[in-house]
């Protein structure tokens, strides 16, 4: 296959504090232009973090997944230059509308080799607990042949294997999954991004040729799984 233009895909329509945290630092390691990044303007969405257009990006907006004084201040200093780039803009203009569930747009994907899905919970819960949510966000990259890193609940990952998914390890350091401190797992989770920043394109082709078997048994078990396991199928009805 060509050489993709990107090296990951992020979907972050409502800014919740992760997703925010998460921009923040793909800006301050340099990472954002080599991604297709979506994420909004105070006001966009309809669902703002902060109320306050001077907290914006600013501690207010994420200081509840991350605890630490240093961290917040070091992030604060990347807030107005990346505020000045806002909106990043992928697959709609009008981010006040969710089309998440219906659609997608296959080129991001066929552009980028990798996900990072931000799902829509991201907080230390019981393994057995609903705020362990997987949605949509996490099928599509499935169903369109992405390895992926999720910032999520803890055991996410260890939940999707669970359905018969196989996820990234070794090619993905995954045991940021385990990790039930939302600081410690987010940093983990940075830290694990950071290593792509040295990668030339054609280290991450190969790497993601490595990964296409994974890729093909997954997508192959999405759209098999309510076929094998029908007393499951409400799975897909609950999570998608």
């Amino acid at each position: 296959f060509d050489k993709r233009s990107k090296y990951f895909l992020s979907y972050n329509r409502i800014p919740k504090s992760h997703r925010t945290a998460l921009v923040l630092s793909l800006f301050k390691n340099n990472l954002l232009s080599k991604g297709l990044v979506s994420y909004p303007q105070m006001g966009m969405t309809g669902y703002d973090v902060v109320h306050n257009p001077d907290d914006w990006l600013k501690r207010n907006h994420f200081q509840d997944v991350i605890h630490d004084g240093g961290i917040l201040d070091e992030y604060e200093k990347y807030s107005d230059k990346l505020n000045k780039k806002l909106p990043l803009l992928l697959d709609k203009q009008d981010m006040s509308v969710c089309w998440s569930v219906t659609h997608t747009t296959f080129n991001h994907y066929f552009d980028t080799y990798f996900s990072i899905v931000t799902e829509s919970i991201f907080r230390e819960a019981p393994q057995d607990d609903m705020e362990l949510f997987i949605s949509e966000k996490t099928w599509k990259p499935i169903m369109n042949y992405h390895p992926f890193i999720i910032m999520a609940s803890p055991f996410t990952l260890k939940k999707i294997r669970s359905y018969g998914f196989k996820t990234f390890h070794p090619f993905i350091d995954e045991s940021y999954d385990s990790i039930e401190d939302d600081l410690e797992r987010m940093k983990a989770i940075f830290t694990e991004l950071d290593k792509f920043k040295e990668k030339t394109v054609d280290e991450l082709r190969e790497w993601y040729k490595d990964i296409l078997p994974i890729l093909e048994y997954n997508q192959n078990h999405f759209f098999d799984f309510g076929k094998k396991e029908p007393r499951q199928i409400t799975f897909f009805k609950e999570w998608i």
